[in-house]
């Protein structure tokens, strides 16, 4: 497939015979969900968003710079204008609990 990486192209492939989601971190996150997006693969778009939520979760509870996470993966979802509503939902969420922990 042009413009897909093996990678990406393998990630697809075992969500379909699997139903699940390989390992996605939030640095890698955005080829697969533009995949996702390109065949109309909503369930999959929804559980890369699941999966990135919850690492973004685990990162703010440890205390790592989720905000400076999200400004990162804004920036590089520019291409995927439909992931940008996502990270930037997220970006008010974090920034919600953050005020809150201080």
């Amino acid at each position: 497939m042009p413009d897909v990486s093996e990678f990406t192209f393998r990630q697809l492939i075992h969500y379909f015979y699997t139903d699940q989601i390989p390992f996605v971190c939030v640095s890698d996150c955005l080829p697969l969900l533009e995949l996702a997006n390109r065949f109309c693969l909503p369930r999959l778009t929804h559980l890369i968003e699941d999966k990135v939520e919850a690492e973004l979760r685990m990162m703010l509870e440890k205390g790592s710079d989720v905000i400076m996470e999200c400004l990162m993966l804004l920036e590089e979802s520019q291409v995927f204008y439909f992931f940008s509503s996502f990270i930037v939902s997220y970006l008010i969420f974090v920034s919600c609990e953050f005020f809150l922990i201080s």
